[in-house]
């Protein structure tokens, strides 16, 4: 009925988050005849809906995306986290940082090190040469800084966060045990 018309205009209110607020409707034109047909929360389907026992329907799909009444009512979650993960997070990215550090300055010593005293060492280098040789001088050190990060790697203790996990899950099965944390009328 509605297709076999050329023109077609919807009015509906604009996207709102109230679930139980819907109404608008469908004029429908063609040359000499006109059907208008009102929708109201009544004959609205939501999202993830689906219809049984019924043999057609005409849809119409009025909001997307982020103008969907779910997508509306989506709040932002906020994510708790204690002081003393905070805490540990900051003393983490601290001590990655001073081993960074480490291991730009140990490994560019290492080079320098290397290419003046080099030649009289050979068991440690093999083609040593005096001098300093730019391009040579820049990709010693950045597998001389690779070399000392894993050196370093054990700097991080990562023991320490699985140390902080074992003690939450202790001090909570503290508190489900404490007799003096049940309150007196359930002892």
């Amino acid at each position: 009925m509605i297709a076999n018309f050329s023109k077609k205009e919807i009015n509906c209110r604009q996207p709102n988050e109230f679930l139980n607020d819907f109404d608008g409707n469908i004029t429908v034109k063609n040359h000499d005849k006109s059907l208008y047909v009102a929708f109201s929360l009544k004959g609205f389907v939501p999202c993830g809906s689906s219809l049984c026992n019924t043999d057609w329907v005409y849809g119409v799909c009025v909001y997307t995306g982020k103008q969907t009444k779910i997508m509306q009512n989506k709040i932002n979650v906020i994510k708790k986290r204690s002081d003393v993960s905070r805490m540990t997070d900051r003393y983490i990215l601290v001590t990655i940082l001073m081993q960074f550090v480490l291991c730009i300055v140990a490994g560019i010593s290492n080079t320098k090190w290397v290419d003046n005293y080099g030649q009289y060492l050979e068991y440690l280098v093999n083609d040593v040469t005096p001098g300093v040789n730019r391009v040579k001088f820049g990709k010693d050190s950045i597998y001389s800084i690779a070399e000392w990060f894993v050196c370093l790697a054990n700097f991080v203790p990562i023991t320490l966060i699985v140390t902080l996990e074992i003690v939450k899950v202790l001090q909570g099965l503290f508190l489900t045990y404490d007799v003096g944390m049940i309150h007196s009328e359930k002892k």
